[in-house]
């Protein structure tokens, strides 16, 4: 199932984490690491921390990247991948919040 992300252009980095699983909801391995590739957007991926996330990155220019991740399921000798789509929104950084305060002054 594709899913979607923000992060702050020029101050974040989007990492995507896996947690495979049979079909009938078991947890799963992979044969060797999670990893992915750009398919549309200006960016870049690299893998994580550990054999299960990959981190994508900004390019030069505000927008979208789309990532296809992909693992291999077969603990064999064999291959069977297993794929899906993220989208990570890169946007300019803005104001949250006003930042308001009170203070009382004499009359």
């Amino acid at each position: 199932m594709p899913i979607e992300g923000t992060a702050t252009f020029g101050v974040e980095k989007a990492r995507v984490t896996a947690s495979p699983r049979t079909l009938s909801g078991a947890t799963a391995s992979l044969d060797g690491a999670l990893q992915g590739e750009v398919v549309g957007g200006d960016g870049s991926v690299e893998p994580g921390n550990g054999s299960l996330d990959v981190v994508i990155r900004q390019g030069s220019a505000i927008g979208d990247v789309v990532v296809r991740v992909f693992g291999d399921a077969d603990l064999g000798a064999g291959l069977q991948v297993i794929e899906d789509l993220v989208t990570v929104h890169f946007v300019a950084e803005r104001a949250a919040n006003l930042g308001l305060g009170v203070v009382a002054e004499p009359i």
